[in-house]
């Protein structure tokens, strides 16, 4: 429209070869799941041992372990090996 030529470059479509777990892509994420599991047992700790209200270090616990829930499916991503005819008939066979 403006006579700018567009910068776009087709990809290739062919099968990547697979280096394995892709772990580096989740850094940011692993590294948030290694704080929330230390921040469970620091309100834990701090519950049986110095008596820190109960209420809020379980809320605060609750929301943690949630968390890591959520992103538990960060390892099935980061391991997924990309889209094969027979790993779908595996999950949904013919009946």
């Amino acid at each position: 429209m403006l006579g700018i030529p567009l910068n776009f470059a087709v990809t290739p479509k062919t099968r990547q070869a697979h280096t394995g777990p892709q772990w580096h892509l989740i850094k940011p994420q692993i590294t948030v799941m290694v704080l929330l599991v230390v921040a469970i047992i620091v309100g834990c700790v701090r519950l049986f041992v110095n008596g820190a209200e109960p209420i809020g270090t379980g809320v605060n616990i609750f929301w943690a372990v949630y968390d890591l829930v959520v992103l538990s499916v960060l390892f099935k991503a980061a391991t997924y090996q990309g889209f094969t005819p027979e790993a779908a008939e595996e999950e949904h066979p013919e009946q």
